[in-house]
């Protein structure tokens, strides 16, 4: 029922007026990587909470989203899709990092995080999205927020459902606009 907005280095002015949203100023996690700055999401209190990019547009009523019973609910990413990915190195980083709940590569847009599961990850998180960041993971390294999401989730057992393109639809796959409750 209220919208907290992490402005990174203050770039975000409060003027929401008596609207619930509540804008919070933080210093950048990373220069390097500015995706590292999704691991504020981490630090909220709610049991249940929402994250969406910037780049998000909300054309429908979310609230279904809310209530599966799982840990995370998020659209599988296209990463599999990449020219640079291999499932044989995707699955030794896996083993590696010893992963033992396999939950497929999630797009980190739009996440609706459950159970706390989020407070449990923050940390471990960042460790990975650091780690696959400056390995340069699968090509530049440009999405080591979402290849580091299922280790850290998988390391604490997470349950997960997958949300399709009619929840979160992903304009560089060419989902309809006109069904979806979330266009990304």
């Amino acid at each position: 029922n209220k919208v907290t907005i992490f402005s990174v280095e203050g770039k975000i002015k409060n003027n929401f007026g008596k609207l619930p949203i509540r804008v919070v100023n933080v210093p950048t996690k990373s220069n390097k990587y500015w995706m590292m700055n999704k691991k504020y999401v981490c630090s909220l209190e709610e049991e249940s909470i929402c994250f969406m990019d910037t780049d998000v547009i909300v054309k429908g009523d979310i609230s279904s989203f809310k209530e599966k019973d799982k840990d995370i609910s998020a659209r599988r990413s296209t990463a599999y899709t990449l020219d640079t990915y291999e499932e044989e190195v995707w699955g030794g980083y896996l083993r590696e990092k010893k992963v033992e709940t396999r939950i497929p590569i999630l797009n980190t847009g739009l996440l609706w995080f459950r159970n706390g599961i989020h407070q449990e990850i923050g940390e471990e998180w960042a460790e990975h999205m650091r780690d696959a960041w400056e390995r340069g993971f699968f090509g530049n390294g440009y999405h080591a927020d979402q290849w580091s999401l299922p280790v850290a989730l998988g390391r604490r057992g997470a349950t997960y459902s997958l949300l399709g393109p009619e929840d979160h639809a992903l304009a560089w796959e060419g989902d309809s606009l006109e069904d979806a409750t979330v266009y990304h």
